[in-house]
């Protein structure tokens, strides 16, 4: 079993950092003259210029699992909910305990009916994992807490979670447009479905013998 990687803790999507950065990054042409326009001109728009640093690092890093597909629609698109969803889904493929609890938890009520997620129910999915995972129990109180804020707020910053009553939400459909929805059922994993919430017969149907 392959370890989480779990410094997925120190920050959520970055999803306006990122959308600066790879606006930049197509105006400019290298990630050296984004960097120092980072460093020079604040364009991060952080306290710390160590803040900004990581950031720059960790987005940097997630974009590895992005499809250019996904670059291209940040660049050229003014869409939020679009913005959302992929930086969820491309850090989901970097940090796959937020694929898992995406797949597992979020996508399995969907297809049961169940829309409401309550509060325990991430903490408690994260509790099963543990055998198969020790280095989730290794972390301390605090850190485990920032885990499970991050996870829900990952999720609800990529448009599958919307506030309900309390503190419980409502799972939600993805809002995208058509043409990056084609994008995802031609090109992309069978987990990208998932994470769009298509049941399993729908990807049957979509994808053919790949399920």
């Amino acid at each position: 079993m392959i370890k989480y990687n779990l410094s997925i803790t120190t920050g959520g999507l970055f999803v306006p950092e990122t959308v600066t950065l790879l606006k930049t990054y197509n105006k400019n042409g290298s990630w050296e003259s984004v960097w120092k326009k980072v460093e020079d001109e604040n364009l991060l728009q952080k306290t710390h210029l160590r803040s900004a640093k990581n950031i720059f690092s960790d987005v940097k890093r997630r974009l590895e699992n992005a499809y250019s597909w996904e670059i291209e629609t940040i660049i050229h698109s003014e869409d939020p909910e679009e913005w959302g969803f992929i930086c969820m889904a491309f850090t989901a493929r970097r940090y796959r305990i937020l694929r898992d609890v995406l797949v597992d938890v979020i996508g399995y009520k969907w297809q049961g009916g169940d829309i409401v997620l309550e509060s325990y129910e991430i903490p408690d999915y994260v509790n099963t994992l543990i055998g198969d995972h020790p280095e989730l129990e290794k972390l301390s109180n605090r850190t485990r807490e920032d885990l499970m804020q991050i996870l829900k707020r990952d999720i609800r910053d990529g448009g599958l979670l919307d506030k309900h009553t309390g503190r419980t939400f409502h799972i939600l459909k993805p809002r995208i447009g058509d043409s990056l929805r084609s994008l995802y059922i031609q090109e992309g994993s069978i987990d990208d479905l998932k994470f769009l919430l298509f049941s399993d017969h729908e990807i049957s149907k979509l994808k053919g013998d790949l399920t």
